[in-house]
């Protein structure tokens, strides 16, 4: 969500005015991020921006959060207006050249990781050309900021690569394996395993409440098996306290059972969190996900894709 789509969601609360109107009239805006992450884990998070409405800028930023769940506590951080520096138009789109610079060398190495991760051919290379643009542009861009965060790009590259290389290996010795056998107790109180998957199509999702990118993929798989209603699907949920998986399950209402699985990824071959496995109609795993990434569940539909093809 853009940022001037957030400003049409602002609550604005008038500041006490004056008696007569004075040029430094402030509006306060308040946001609270109320999404379903931040349900789950039980964290308000709100912003105040005190808005000179006269010359037209933010003056002040506060930042409160608080959290009762994980790290329970509360903190804050405020900003303040100390100087302001026109901009030229001139200025204003050598800027926007630069962020966009800046955003099109993360999104071609992410785009190179997945690559990597997934065994896609030319993978490698395409995260040897993002390095190359990096390195380039720690040296070109004029803005320290994005320079610095384009320098930490650069540093991070051979660690990086090696997680993702790390992944692939990973994966392709899961690939083919059968399915382990489990029984596990559901959150709906019944006992289920992997009989009950036989002849199907499946997809595992392997989440905690405690992982951001576990909920994001335990949100995705369920809107995933709303499309799919030929694949059966089966939550996977490793926290070590029941009770910290039931809420999420509450507000997630997934439309499939979720299981208690602790230890049960690893037998899949599973490393991190999220990880999804998709089993074929034999029971064997025909992928493995770790990880998040925005192209994950592109991913996935092709697994189903190919699956739904005839057996030659």
């Amino acid at each position: 969500e853009s940022v001037a789509d957030r400003l049409h969601r602002y609550r604005r609360i008038p500041q006490p005015a004056p008696p007569a109107p004075s040029i430094d009239a402030k509006v306060l805006i308040e946001d609270r991020l109320d999404g379903f992450i931040s349900r789950i884990q039980l964290r308000e998070v709100i912003y105040r921006f005190t808005f000179d409405v006269h010359r037209g800028r933010v003056e002040r930023v506060e930042l409160s959060v608080r959290s009762d769940y994980g790290t329970k506590g509360t903190g804050s951080v405020e900003v303040a207006l100390k100087s302001v520096h026109e901009l030229t138009d001139e200025t204003l789109r050598k800027r926007r050249e630069e962020v966009n610079r800046y955003f099109s060398v993360l999104r071609d190495l992410r785009d190179g990781l997945h690559d990597v991760t997934t065994g896609r051919e030319g993978g490698r290379s395409r995260v040897e050309e993002a390095r190359k643009r990096a390195e380039l542009a720690s040296q070109e861009l004029a803005d320290p900021v994005l320079r610095a965060k384009v320098s930490e790009l650069v540093a991070q590259f051979d660690a990086q690569l090696s997680r993702a290389e790390g992944t692939a290996t990973n994966r392709r010795a899961a690939i083919g394996r059968m399915s382990p056998e489990w029984s596990r107790v559901g959150f709906d109180g019944l006992q289920h395993d992997q009989t009950e998957l036989t002849g199907q199509v499946a997809v595992l999702c392997f989440w905690n409440r405690a992982n951001v990118w576990s909920l994001r993929a335990a949100k995705r798989t369920i809107e995933l098996a709303r499309r799919h209603s030929d694949v059966r699907f089966i939550g996977c949920n490793n926290d070590p306290v029941i009770t910290d998986a039931k809420y999420p399950l509450q507000v997630l209402s997934p439309p499939f059972p979720t299981i208690r699985a602790a230890h049960l990824a690893e037998q899949f071959g599973a490393r991190v969190f999220p990880a999804i496995v998709v089993l074929d109609r034999d029971g064997k795993i025909h992928d493995l996900h770790e990880g998040y990434t925005e192209r994950l569940y592109g991913a996935i539909e092709a697994d189903l894709e190919e699956l739904r093809q005839p057996t030659p």
